[in-house]
């Protein structure tokens, strides 16, 4: 899992991806898990995913972005 950096001076318009800090880790962890729980209450195949235990939540379908 990756982290994002915005610039503040450019309002957050641009921001540089990187490690997220080792003290932040388990609190991004456990967030990405509530996002994760909360789309799955409204999309299927992620819902799907989710009580499988798959940890791979990407979409592969001809409606994903590229």
């Amino acid at each position: 899992m990756k982290g994002l950096i915005w610039n503040d001076e450019s309002k957050g318009a641009e921001y540089v991806t990187g490690e997220i800090p080792d003290e932040l880790k388990e609190e991004a962890a456990a967030a990405r898990e509530r996002l994760i729980e909360a789309v799955a209450t409204v999309d299927d195949d992620l819902m799907h995913k989710y009580v499988e235990g798959e940890k791979d939540y990407r979409r592969r379908d001809s409606h994903s972005a590229s």
